[in-house]
């Protein structure tokens, strides 16, 4: 997917969302919520789960830990929100907007939350960690909100589809990991097929693929490998699908597949969409196909007839 600059296309990008991020950290909450501390006996390990929020293991600490914990001295406000700042990478961000948000994360604790000045101190690693991942989740919603800015179905939507902004795979450049070792298919563009096992759904979608007479020949795309695999920009990353497919009379069949597990998180919605926005954007060139069970296979030979059918 491209969106024109001037008179030229380009593909979409993570710094295409960074522009149009409409956020502003020293006004986004700063409660912390789950940020909680270790009483006498036990410690606590702070992390983020799978669905970003925050989760808390208490683990046992010894008696000298907890000693030493306790006679740290308070820190300032101003002397804390610094060091936080300066506890890990953000460089989207300017020191005016972190200095503003951290003085009032502290101030939130201390008046709010009734802690001390002297336990945030004692444990400022901790809270550094958990302002950390507040922040990933405040930039990660801004993000999807600016995402929502390019999905917009109809004509007023920014991106492109286009020749002048297309993705060539290099047939001299093939970077997997691991080498199928199965049964031979007959049209894949590379002599060798890459990061697929010998059998399980995606090798399922892989043989219906290479069986069907409408294909001129198949790409197992590589994920992570920017330069060398097709994807589209996501909110939070970069989609790689799993089958890219040249059809015989020039158009593209792109297939992904997503076990039950996945079917219905957000990012497989969010991605749903995107390929079906890369599809509508196409002028009927380009097909997106969301595989999201066994018993959905047979969608891929529907489209490929649908867009090819004189094969």
């Amino acid at each position: 997917m491209a969106i024109k600059q001037g008179e030229l296309f380009r593909q979409l990008e993570e710094d295409d969302l960074n522009d149009r991020m409409l956020w502003s950290l020293s006004e986004s909450p700063a409660d912390l919520p789950g940020f909680v501390m270790p009483d006498e006996r036990r410690g606590i390990v702070i992390d983020i789960s799978d669905k970003e929020r925050l989760r808390q293991d208490f683990i046992p600490v010894t008696d000298r830990h907890q000693q030493l914990l306790e006679t740290s001295a308070a820190w300032p406000v101003g002397k804390l929100a610094n060091w936080l700042d300066r506890s890990f990478a953000h460089p989207d961000l300017t020191e005016a907007e972190t200095g503003i948000y951290l003085t009032r994360v502290v101030g939130g604790l201390t008046d709010k939350s009734k802690f001390t000045l002297e336990a945030l101190t004692a444990h400022r690693h901790r809270l550094a960690k958990a302002v950390e991942e507040k922040i990933k989740t405040i930039r990660a919603v801004a993000r999807k909100a600016a995402m929502e800015t390019f999905l917009i179905p109809d004509a007023s939507s920014p991106v492109f589809v286009t020749a002048a902004a297309t993705f060539t795979f290099n047939p001299n450049k093939y970077p997997y990991t691991d080498r199928y070792q199965g049964l031979p298919f007959t049209r894949h563009y590379y002599e060798v097929v890459g990061d697929l096992k010998g059998e399980g759904e995606e090798y399922q979608c892989a043989r219906v693929i290479d069986s069907l007479e409408q294909v001129d020949f198949w790409v197992r795309n590589i994920e992570r490998e920017p330069d060398a695999s097709f994807w589209i920009q996501t909110s939070s990353d970069r989609f790689y699908p799993d089958f890219v497919c040249k059809l015989k009379n020039g158009k593209v069949l792109v297939v992904e597949y997503k076990g039950g597990d996945r079917a219905t998180n957000e990012d497989t919605k969010e991605k749903e969409r995107l390929g079906e926005l890369w599809q509508a954007r196409s002028d009927g060139q380009c097909v997106f196909v969301m595989v999201k069970t066994p018993n959905e296979l047979g969608k891929i030979q529907t489209a490929a007839k649908a867009a090819c059918p004189a094969s």
